[in-house]
């Protein structure tokens, strides 16, 4: 089972594989898009806008984008300004 600990504002949400499962944090949920023909969007405490997709200047990430909640400025591991917000849709097949 895959769980998640809450992200805080600048953080990347992660999820922890887990046997027995803990109880993790129940905020991630999906909300209707505005547009009907458009999948559900990923939601940290009903927040949708939150995410964006960063480039991580970390040394060992070798520019990997990391999907970061709420970037903030004075991040050591991405530069806020290069950030590109996103919207995350939930597909279920």
């Amino acid at each position: 089972m895959m769980v998640s600990s809450a992200p805080g504002p600048g953080q990347s949400p992660n999820f922890v594989a887990s046997d027995p499962a803990f109880p993790g944090f129940q905020s991630y949920c999906a909300v209707d898009a505005t547009n009907p023909n458009s999948p559900p969007l990923l939601a940290f405490g009903g927040i949708t806008n939150g995410f964006a997709l960063c480039t991580n200047t970390s040394i060992n990430a070798n520019g990997r984008l990391d999907v970061v909640f709420e970037p903030q400025t004075n991040n050591l591991n991405y530069v806020s300004d290069d950030c590109i917000p996103v919207a995350i849709e939930v597909i279920v097949d």
